[in-house]
């Protein structure tokens, strides 16, 4: 099984794994010249549901349509100017698409890894998500390997955030590998949306 396999494998079954964990970098390790950076990859993110309660804390209510498909509609007057201000800025990869009174259906933003090697040893991780609301949590990691082995970089935060974010980290590697936004990594945002990041992989 290759090395790729296996730690897919193990995340699927949460097996006890050997991981490298760091703390982030500061945003000035990261090439300003995206011309400099060995890999970057941008894939949408996909809507998985909504979560009733986060919703109506929002100012959010759930309903679903002639076809079973569930959208958020804002019934608070902030949830609707939240709504107009955001969805009005959305744009680029992964942007939602909207078919009448606020129902929001497609891609639900989009998700991007950016992956430089920094020397023989180290490994610089930009990661970045957009999507066309305020989010309420994140759960978020960078997950790959190396010829020194697997490592897990994560960039969780329980707080509330903006819609646009990125995170910078960094792990030591050897020799070339390849790494990943973490399957299972997701926002929620604010309308109780559960937007799954695409899993964009790269190599280094």
């Amino acid at each position: 099984m290759s090395v790729r396999k296996a730690v897919l494998k193990g995340l699927a079954v949460a097996a006890v794994l050997t991981f490298v964990t760091t703390a982030p970098a500061a945003a000035a390790d990261i090439p300003s010249d995206p011309t400099a950076l060995k890999s970057t990859v941008t894939t949408a993110m996909v809507s998985h549901g909504f979560d009733e309660n986060v919703a109506r804390d929002n100012g959010f209510e759930i309903r679903v349509n002639s076809v079973g498909e569930q959208y958020s509609v804002p019934v608070s007057e902030s949830a609707k100017t939240l709504v107009e201000q955001n969805i009005a800025a959305s744009a680029g990869p992964g942007s939602p698409t909207t078919r009448g009174s606020g129902q929001v259906f497609g891609p639900c933003g989009s998700s991007t890894i950016y992956l430089y090697k920094s020397g023989l040893s180290v490994l610089k991780i930009q990661t970045s998500y957009s999507v066309n609301l305020p989010i309420q949590f994140r759960q978020w990691g960078v997950v790959g390997a190396s010829g020194s082995g697997v490592f897990n970089v994560p960039f969780n935060s329980p707080y509330p955030g903006t819609a646009f974010w990125t995170g910078y980290g960094q792990t030591s590697v050897a020799g070339g590998g390849w790494g990943q936004v973490a399957i299972g990594s997701y926002v929620m945002k604010v309308d109780g949306n559960i937007c799954w990041a695409g899993a964009p992989s790269a190599g280094f």
